[in-house]
């Protein structure tokens, strides 16, 4: 048989059997005692995650949900202008900071909060101080603007009456929003990387 490192102090050392994994009694006693504490630490880490589970709540899960979410949506549109107003993107977030901004609402429709249809990049001005601009408006030089027009301009006008005209009622199971949050993460992941690798 060839020398072995001893898993416990680490010193080379000849076996006497083809199993033995350590050098002496003391290293024995001491891996054992060290294999027999990692088990009882790793099944006190299993029990305490399964009773903060039981602790959350499904809002906890909607709003984990919809962080992975927004990071997608703004991963995906990251290189496109603002939805409601055209403002072109700038990776500044002190110039134009980018917001994931639903065209129906949240609590106007929820089953539509997880709808990537529904949700867009616009800048923050237009998502939280003008609402979104929603609805169609003029400018001086006569450019028609908003959040409807801009959907009508991306996806078409058979996407756009499908979002105005869902009523469906929804009721996110627990299960379901950790499965979303886990799908929109890798997601998220991956169109980033992307956009890494096309700004190197």
């Amino acid at each position: 048989m060839k020398e072995k490192t001893c898993k416990q102090c680490q010193e080379r050392y000849m076996p006497r059997a083809p199993l033995q994994v350590v050098c002496s009694l003391p290293c024995s006693i001491a891996y054992t005692k060290a294999k027999t504490e990692a088990k009882a630490l790793k099944e006190f880490n299993r029990e305490t995650k399964r009773r903060k589970e039981k602790l959350r709540d499904k809002q906890w899960y909607l709003e984990k949900a919809q962080t992975a979410f927004n990071s997608y949506i703004k991963e995906r549109d990251w290189f496109l202008p603002c939805i409601s107003c055209g403002k072109p993107h700038n990776t500044n977030a002190s110039q134009v900071y980018r917001n994931c901004s639903h065209y129906r609402s949240r609590k106007a429709a929820s089953q539509l909060r997880y709808n990537t249809y529904n949700c867009s990049m616009s800048c923050s001005q237009c998502n939280k101080e003008d609402s979104g601009h929603i609805m169609q408006r003029t400018t001086k030089d006569g450019i028609i603007l908003g959040y409807r027009e801009g959907l009508k301009a991306k996806y078409g006008t058979e996407i756009l009456s499908m979002l105005e005209n869902n009523h469906q009622f929804s009721d996110y199971s627990i299960e379901y929003l950790k499965r979303l949050r886990e799908i929109f993460a890798k997601r998220a992941r991956l169109y980033k990387r992307l956009r890494e690798q096309r700004s190197a």
